[in-house]
């Protein structure tokens, strides 16, 4: 009696390859999506927290002629040497914005990752500022790059866009 070679796979073995190909495919496009919604979601964050910051740095600015903070000096959303975020950002110890816009926003809005360089940053000149983020979908860059500012790898906006810079 013959014993037959069994050096190939049976169609079993091939289906199940398969199958599991198929199942890490479906994961891993799931998955890259699903980073992708995030990152748009907190870039849409970022967007609109620097919208709101602008808006009451300009009332600011209507009401006293001047804008709040000492020029020249740059304000960042993590406050401690540790970099650990803001948790409490409207107490005039843990505020990350100048006290003086306290009247001005509910709360001093942070960046929704603020940590390894995804933070929000002012500064001023006396009469123009500027507020920057980074924005983290790769789809965003043309926005980075096209917003008027110095940086082409920041979002900035403010009236100090593409004069002031960090």
């Amino acid at each position: 009696m013959r014993i037959k070679d069994q050096s190939g796979m049976t169609m079993y073995e091939i289906l199940v390859i398969i199958g599991l190909l198929g199942i890490f495919s479906v994961y891993s496009v799931w998955h890259v999506t699903n980073v992708a919604h995030r990152q748009r979601a907190k870039d849409l964050v970022r967007v609109s927290d620097l919208s709101l910051i602008s808006e009451a740095l300009e009332e600011y600015y209507a009401d006293y002629q001047i804008l709040p903070g000492t020029a020249g000096q740059v304000f960042q959303s993590i406050l401690t040497t540790e970099g650990q975020p803001c948790v409490d950002c409207l107490s005039l110890e843990n505020g990350w914005l100048p006290n003086q816009l306290t009247n001005y926003l509910e709360k001093f809005p942070v960046d929704p990752d603020n940590q390894d360089g995804l933070i929000y940053r002012y500064t001023h000149n006396g009469s123009s500022y500027l507020l920057d983020c980074v924005l983290e979908l790769p789809a965003n860059v043309e926005k980075m790059s096209n917003d008027g500012g110095l940086s082409s790898d920041h979002y900035e906006l403010g009236s100090g866009v593409g004069v002031l810079s960090f």
